[in-house]
């Protein structure tokens, strides 16, 4: 998508759902990874568990999501 692979907006949707399945991504990650969702996949709804597992995860007020969420996009906006 961004970087040039030749992977189409469905299967890097489908490889970030096999890896979220397998992998115990930390909360900063799992925001990247949301904000990606939301702003790239076409389906903004598959952002939600990442963001929900960040917020589990975090403590509250904590001050790494600021910076995280400048860093993403549009979700942020």
């Amino acid at each position: 998508m961004r970087a040039g692979i030749p992977l189409d907006r469905d299967q890097v949707v489908h490889l970030i759902a096999v890896l979220g399945q397998r992998i115990d991504f930390s909360p900063i990650e799992d925001i990247q990874i949301g904000a990606f969702l939301y702003a790239h996949s076409g389906q903004p709804r598959l952002a939600l568990p990442y963001f929900l597992r960040a917020a589990k995860a975090l403590p509250h007020g904590d001050p790494n999501i600021g910076p995280v969420l400048e860093r993403s996009g549009p979700v942020a906006q």
